[in-house]
């Protein structure tokens, strides 16, 4: 994670990292969102998990209908999703965005950087539409 880590300051964005932690987290202020990123290594399967953190929780739907327009719209955005899939905590409720970067034949600054932002767009971009499922006002 340190050469993560040393990315994320290149790139500029202010991130939180102890030296031996798993993770790296990071604040993200977008157009029509806040939310956070964590960012953790799974070394044993040459991995990267990039996740949004505080981005949509299910107890946002107002109605058991609005609950079932937002996970008909979670299914949908995701057909559509190139890069990251939406999902469900089961335990939480909570709505996260993740994307998964293999890392076994090294990851490059630049690649890293465009999957990051990708993931972060992505996530705000779609929040209006989920925030209206939410609030059972149609697709």
């Amino acid at each position: 994670l340190e050469t993560i880590h040393e990315f994320l300051d290149r790139a500029g964005y202010d991130n939180e990292w102890v030296p031996g932690s798993p993770i790296i987290s990071m604040e993200f202020t977008g157009r029509n969102t806040s939310f956070y990123v964590h960012i953790r290594q799974f070394e044993a399967a040459e991995l990267l998990f990039i996740a949004t953190d505080g981005y949509l929780h299910l107890e946002k739907a107002s109605s058991t209908e609005s609950l079932v327009l937002l996970l008909v719209q979670l299914a949908a955005v995701n057909y559509e999703l190139l890069f990251g899939k939406l999902q469900v905590n089961p335990e939480s409720g909570e709505i996260l965005l993740s994307a998964e970067l293999l890392t076994h034949d090294g990851l490059g600054y630049e690649t890293f950087v465009q999957a990051l932002e990708q993931l972060m767009h992505s996530a705000d971009s779609r929040y209006p539409e989920l925030e209206r499922a939410a609030e059972g006002r149609g697709l």
